[in-house]
């Protein structure tokens, strides 16, 4: 009996290397089985289909051998003068992987006010920082398609070496950030046979954001579906490099060729919602190069309709937590107090002298990120006016992240002694892991009392524990970032 093993799908090398099914008779989906010894093809019948759910064919090489017992038992000349020889086929010589010209990508990094994916960037993130991820993802700019005043983006794919292999331009709305869809149209294209004007021309993806591998060799590498979320992730948790495979199955990332990048590296993957399963299986293949993790985080994290909406972790950034809504009249302007601030709102002055304006949950109002009405967002300039502070999103994904219900911050009486502010659990973190030097500082400027910040890690501990996410790095960071603050709390 001849042994199996030595037969392998062939891998993709171009359209040359998929075939018409015999099974479905679709062009460009027939995957053949290929002898890794001889480089010869078994005869044309044997293979998979691509189409699994819609046609699943599959003959495998055992079958073959099993139906066809002379094909393993003839040998030299015999062999070759055999019917089952003459079906026996020499694939195409492999070709050389083309690249498309620099030159082109550069003109296109332009024109960013009138790019409408830009445009949203600046709208998250403010003009600089925006610039700035557009730069750092060499996002280009197109006429392709122009939508509300704007125009398209380009997500250049480049790898380590500098070679340009694609570029997919998508057209975006540039307030929701969402992609252009319907209306029987194709808001996504595939430009890079186009710009070398070859339509035979071989061209192999590559990760979307593979180029900053090369100068961040210490960084741990997060893979996401889509280049929208790796671009935001990477202006929301700049200290990881962010790719995307471009789709579930984009730039063929299960193949040698493009998951070699990532060779030495240690790599997180964060599937969108409803895909975990299948991406943890051919993730697997990843362990053949660098060490790997599959993230629960949104499976367990999900709620309401998110499943259905297909969620993506930067989804969880971008989009508070959705109340549950009850048919009801909008809600009325609140009245304002006599001291002209919104119903509810008031100022606390602290022991230590310094005087917040506390919102109706209890929370200071620079941490309110979504206002409910005009007043309300009136005051809030008027509080960053006087204190100097602008509102942080640190405090609002800390929340938007891990559903953290922060308690209302009550009238507390100063304590006599000034014994150390907060009793921690014994537990040694299992890394030391760095805090930014803009977060101390940003906790420095608001001067909390201490009563204040025992609250915040207090219910952030519950809700590590109530998310049984355990002691992983992102935790471990948020976690040691409050309590880090401690020693920097101006409060006698």
């Amino acid at each position: 009996m001849v042994s199996t093993y030595k037969f392998q799908l062939e891998k993709y090398k171009g359209q040359r290397t998929r075939h018409t099914c015999p099974g479905c008779d679709k062009a460009k989906q027939f995957t053949r089985y290929i002898n890794t010894e001889t480089n010869q093809y078994l005869a044309e019948h044997v293979g998979k289909c691509n189409r699994e759910s819609k046609c699943g064919y599959h003959y495998t090489p055992s079958q073959f051998f099993r139906d066809n017992p002379e094909a393993g038992n003839q040998q030299g000349e015999d062999w070759k003068a055999s019917e089952v020889y003459k079906t026996v086929y020499q694939p195409p010589k492999e070709e050389l992987v083309q690249y498309l010209p620099r030159g082109i990508l550069n003109k296109t990094l332009t024109g960013y006010q009138a790019n409408n994916f830009v445009r949203f960037l600046t709208s998250l993130f403010g003009e600089e920082k925006a610039l700035s991820l557009a730069l750092k993802y060499k996002l280009g700019t197109s006429n392709k398609f122009q939508n509300d005043g704007g125009k398209a983006v380009i997500f250049w794919q480049i790898d380590k070496t500098g070679n340009i292999h694609q570029a997919k331009v998508m057209a975006y709305n540039p307030r929701t950030g969402k992609r252009l869809k319907g209306e029987g149209k194709h808001y996504v294209s595939f430009m890079g046979k186009a710009i070398l004007k070859n339509r035979e021309a071989n061209l192999q993806q590559c990760l979307f954001g593979e180029h900053l591998l090369k100068e961040n060799t210490g960084l741990t590498v997060a893979m996401v579906e889509s280049e929208k979320t790796a671009v935001l992730m990477s202006g929301f948790l700049p200290d990881v490099i962010w790719l995307a495979t471009g789709g579930k199955n984009g730039a063929r990332w299960t193949d040698k060729s493009v998951y070699k990048a990532l060779a030495g590296r240690t790599v997180v993957i964060y599937p969108d919602l409803g895909a975990f399963d299948e991406w943890k299986e051919k993730a697997k293949i990843l362990g053949t190069v660098c060490s790997y993790q599959v993230s629960e985080l949104l499976e367990q994290k999900a709620q309401g309709n998110d499943l259905n909406e297909g969620y993506d972790i930067a989804d969880y950034f971008i989009k508070p937590k959705e109340e549950p809504i009850q048919a009801q009249e909008p809600e009325p302007e609140a009245s304002p107090h006599a001291d002209g601030l919104p119903q509810g709102w008031k100022y606390e002055v602290f022991p230590n002298g310094h005087k917040v304006l506390i919102d109706n949950d209890g929370l200071p109002a620079t941490w309110n990120l979504c206002p409910k009405n005009e007043m309300e967002k009136e005051a809030i300039e008027q509080e960053e006016k006087r204190t100097g502070i602008q509102a942080n999103p640190v405090v609002g994904h800390l929340i938007e992240r891990f559903g953290m219900e922060i308690e209302s911050i009550e009238h507390w009486e100063p304590e006599e002694e000034t014994e150390p502010i907060i009793k921690t659990n014994k537990r040694t973190p299992k890394a030391n892991l760095p805090i930014k030097k803009e977060d101390a500082d940003f906790f420095d400027n608001q001067q909390f009392d201490k009563p204040t910040i025992q609250r915040m890690i207090r219910v952030q501990r519950k809700a590590i524990e109530r998310t049984k996410l355990g002691r992983r790095n992102e935790e471990e960071l948020i976690l040691q970032k409050l309590e880090e603050c401690i020693p920097i709390v101006k409060a006698e």
